[in-house]
């Protein structure tokens, strides 16, 4: 099974600007062991039984499915406002095609454009969480432990709430890029988990993963090259260029974090015997 910069590699390769590729691959390539132990924690969860109670708290605290598509959401509204504001034609262009961008990351998540008819992935989380746990417990306040919305809370200030629009745009791209990896590296490794591990059937397993399934392959992968445009479109915009230093510090936080997120993740989990 292909690790996670495998993925990662693969989809850098298809992007054309080589400074931010080269910003971000350095950053992650540098910090490889921390990939590898993200890695583990997945094979670890995957490979054992674990309390109802530890599961319920570490679903509420994996993911927020609704909270990401907000916060594209937001910040296309704000690359908008600023193309409406804009008086200069070919400025208001990049604004609005940027704001465009995050509209073609969040068709996917919502169940929009292409995806019409689908259901919005916070159903598709919604699912797969209850199966594994058993029951809709994991969605009270009880299940949390706060230490796991550690993470989340992070990329919400980096991200739609960033003062600088740059900033914002960076996280969004960087979750993209870093959730490629991680989607692409974890479903083959779910699906057997609920039917070999957990005792699903094969048609159980395969509706209850269906919330990893839609972000393999491509999925991801397009969603962070719409990222990459989202950004260029905004700094030709503001005639500049993207500032790939700042981009490569964001790498680099946002692997450490990432791994640390996965041990407070690890630590709510409790074995239970099969």
């Amino acid at each position: 099974m292909s690790d996670m910069l495998t993925f990662i590699e693969k989809t850098l390769s298809e992007v054309e600007d080589e400074k931010l590729v080269s910003a971000i691959l350095d950053a992650f390539t540098d910090q490889a062991h921390l990939f590898a132990e993200v890695q583990a924690f997945y094979e670890e969860l995957t490979d054992g039984h674990w309390t109802s109670d530890s599961l319920r708290s570490f679903f509420h605290g994996w993911r927020s499915p609704n909270g990401a598509s907000d916060a594209v959401a937001s910040l296309g509204i704000r690359l908008s406002q600023l193309g409406v504001a804009e008086s200069q034609p070919e400025a208001r262009d990049n604004y609005f095609r940027a704001a465009a961008a995050c509209g073609e990351i969040i068709e996917d998540d919502v169940g929009l454009g292409r995806m019409q008819g689908r259901e919005h992935h916070a159903r598709l989380y919604e699912r797969l969480a209850s199966a594994v746990c058993g029951d809709d417990a994991w969605k009270l306040d009880e299940a949390l432990v706060p230490e796991t919305k550690n993470f989340s809370s992070w990329v919400g200030k980096k991200r739609p709430l960033a003062e600088d629009l740059g900033e914002g745009l960076e996280m969004m791209m960087m979750t993209e890029i870093f959730n490629t990896g991680e989607y692409n590296f974890m479903y083959p490794l779910f699906r057997p988990w609920l039917k070999d591990t957990l005792g699903f059937s094969e048609e159980a397993a395969r509706r209850d993963t269906l919330f990893l399934f839609v972000h393999t392959g491509e999925v991801e992968a397009d969603h962070f090259k719409h990222s990459v445009d989202a950004i260029h479109r905004y700094h030709d915009a503001r005639g500049e260029s993207p500032n790939y230093e700042r981009i490569q510090q964001l790498a680099h936080e946002y692997v450490e974090r990432a791994r640390q997120h996965f041990r407070e993740l690890r630590s709510v989990l409790e074995e239970t015997a099969a």
